[in-house]
């Protein structure tokens, strides 16, 4: 398995984890370092306002973030300052091949977030942290840290996340 210093993933079972939230914060904290955000999805919807990037017909859509002021996730990665912001609707047979397929667009060591609940079955981030929601049954067996969040924050502060020499960690 392939594994990505450079590469931040947040997973989480479901709706309403926090995922995105938790995930722009790390962007807005590490915006002069020229992170990209991508958020991989295994449902395909209409993508209004984002510019298609490339496509394997049955297989994957990939789109690049044009606006910050829009609705979904994605645009909400780019209002949190990432330099570029890619959103990929792909089959789970296809997820590899699609994140690749972005990957050619960094430069190396460019500094990643990741949003996606089944990229670590294929390739090993750095650091792979899952977000536990309310009714979460489960998470993914491969995450490094599970994270909570409640009426005070998050159980692991998005300001602990760090990116030095090109790897992303958890500062003590």
């Amino acid at each position: 398995m392939t594994s990505f210093d450079n590469l931040l993933l947040i997973s989480g079972a479901g709706r309403k984890t926090f995922k995105t939230t938790f995930a722009c914060e790390v962007i807005r904290l590490h915006r002069n370092k020229g992170v990209v955000g991508v958020k991989i999805s295994s449902h395909f919807h209409p993508q209004e306002g984002a510019v298609h990037w490339k496509a394997v017909p049955g297989q994957y859509e990939i789109y690049e973030e044009s606006r910050p002021d829009g609705p979904r996730d994605s645009h909400r990665m780019l209002h949190a300052g990432a330099e570029k912001v890619y959103y990929i609707q792909c089959r789970k047979e296809a997820l590899a091949e699609a994140f690749q397929s972005v990957l050619a667009e960094f430069s190396p060591g460019q500094p990643i977030v990741c949003e996606s609940g089944g990229l670590a079955d294929v390739l090993r981030p750095a650091l792979h942290l899952a977000l536990k929601g309310d009714g979460t049954k489960a998470l993914h067996p491969l995450a490094d840290v599970m994270i909570e969040k409640d009426e005070t924050g998050f159980s692991v502060s998005p300001e602990r996340i760090v990116f030095e020499n090109g790897k992303w960690g958890i500062a003590a």
